[in-house]
């Protein structure tokens, strides 16, 4: 689910069934924008889903794709 407004941070959350997971493995988060099935923004960075055991927000940061990023928005 997104989040208010068209701009960046978007804010989403997952919903998940608990029993489905497993303590023995490890899960992360990918996420992804596209539109028209054309990819603009990934995460590049493994992000653990449930870093320390301890459920709550996780922050993804994400790359655009093609283009080489300066630090200007």
């Amino acid at each position: 689910m997104l989040g208010p407004g068209p701009q960046v941070p978007y804010w989403f959350s997952l919903t998940y069934d608990p029993r489905t997971i497993d303590p023995r493995f490890r899960y992360a988060v990918q996420a992804r924008v596209e539109s028209g099935g054309r990819l603009l923004y990934i995460n590049t960075e493994h992000i653990d889903a449930f870093a320390n055991g301890v459920e709550g927000p996780v922050s993804v940061r994400v790359s655009r794709v093609g283009r080489r990023e300066t630090g200007q928005p």
